[in-house]
């Protein structure tokens, strides 16, 4: 099982699971450009991150079912690890960012997306708002809402609005987002940001 190959495990994971697919859906298309290098390479950390962030939450069951994944097997290599990956991400997405400036009124949507983690952020420091992730840093979490979830929808009614054939695909963007959705309304309900703000988006 890959989950027992150590970080090499880990990143076949990525690749089999999101970097390929990706790939596969660039290829199809004949799309190919430093844009898509850039997109490619993100999409595969984010899912390193996600996949070592598990195994670290995992730590303790897979210690008693002698799973031997990578955290197990060094569990401080894995924080470390995982920092690492988180910067990268981080870097990679801030790219992602850049580019997506090119898109009319992006920057607004960067500005609110940014502005709503600040409030936040402040919640949380106060005590008003419970987050249960502890270990997935809030600003990745706020990269990886803004270009996963923020910027496909976005896209997607840019092109309905410059042509209304496209309407199919705005609804498959917006039914995509149903756990966004979702989650959003739970925080507003309970005031708790669960752990599903990461692999529910």
């Amino acid at each position: 099982r890959f989950k027992e190959r150590g970080f090499i495990g880990i990143v076949v994971c990525a690749l089999v699971e999101k970097a390929l697919p990706v790939l596969a859906i660039f290829s199809f298309f004949s799309i190919f450009s430093v844009e898509t290098a850039i997109f490619l390479a993100a999409s595969f950390t984010v899912h390193m991150s996600e996949i070592i962030t598990h195994q670290i939450y995992d730590y303790e069951s897979d210690m008693r079912t002698g799973t031997r994944t990578f955290a197990v097997v060094s569990i401080e290599k894995a924080f470390k690890t995982s920092k690492i990956i988180y910067f990268l991400s981080a870097a990679l997405m801030f790219l992602l960012c850049v580019i997506f400036l090119k898109i009319p009124y992006t920057y607004f949507l960067m500005i609110m997306t940014s502005a709503v983690y600040v409030i936040l952020h402040i919640l949380i420091s106060k005590g008003k708002l419970i987050r249960e992730e502890k270990i997935y840093p809030l600003y990745l979490s706020c990269m990886h809402f803004l270009v996963f979830n923020v910027f496909p929808v976005f896209l997607s009614l840019i092109l309905f609005l410059r042509d209304p054939s496209y309407i199919f695909v705005t609804l498959f963007a917006l039914f995509t987002q149903y756990y966004t959705f979702k989650n959003i309304f739970n925080i507003l309900r309970w005031r708790v940001i669960s752990r599903g703000e990461l692999t529910d988006t």
